[in-house]
């Protein structure tokens, strides 16, 4: 299994040649970002994304000297069935976890869930989620599963072309795939970068 996130148009610098980043605008239905600090008890929290996310982002701020993590939620997660009991690691290649993160509850247009873990709810540590959705033509929230065989086609619904992808195997270990135009996205050609590690393009 693959989780799948495309937007169609980025936005991208490569300043001194060392470093690329990726950005996205805060919009209702599309992304959003929420903020809150833990308090190490089962809980909802409020957010104003305006639809159901179907990927969630979270990063654990501090305080400093702590250890920061981000833990990742997406609708595709164990295939897509019950995905609200498995998150991923944004800094390892390694497989999803089963483990009551997100209080064994998915998210609704309003509010988004959370256990007693610290990486998303250490009492008093700040956290900062982002929320994404899907809307046509625009960005695609998406997961897919793979056949082993080279060329497989997967549709985003973008009739311009994508803009940047990120690619993460689910089901195993796999490094945070990500392409874009800045660096030539084009099928079977494409320069990549691995979000999960130091690595160069490749």
């Amino acid at each position: 299994s693959w989780m799948q996130f495309a937007i169609e148009p980025g936005f991208g610098t490569d300043w001194d040649s060392t470093w690329f980043s990726w950005m996205w605008k805060s919009a209702p239905g599309l992304t959003h970002v929420a903020y809150y600090e833990g308090n190490g008890n089962n809980r909802t929290v409020d957010h104003d994304l305006g639809v159901v996310p179907e990927m969630m982002m979270c990063w654990r701020l501090g305080p400093q000297g702590t250890p920061t993590y981000t833990a990742y939620w997406h609708k595709g997660l164990n295939g897509g069935s019950s995905p609200e009991n498995y998150f991923l690691y944004a800094q390892y290649n390694l497989a999803q976890y089963d483990v009551n993160v997100w209080d064994d509850t998915l998210p609704t247009s309003s509010k988004f869930y959370l256990g007693s873990q610290d990486m998303v709810n250490k009492s008093g540590d700040e956290y900062s989620m982002v929320l994404f959705a899907s809307l046509a033509g625009f960005q695609k929230v998406g997961y897919y599963t793979g056949n082993g065989s080279s060329g497989l086609v997967i549709d985003c619904g973008f009739t311009a072309g994508v803009k940047f992808v990120m690619i993460k195997r689910t089901d195993s270990t796999g490094n945070w795939k990500q392409y874009d135009t800045e660096r030539g996205l084009h099928f079977m050609a494409s320069l990549c970068l691995n979000a999960n590690d130091f690595t160069a393009q490749a």
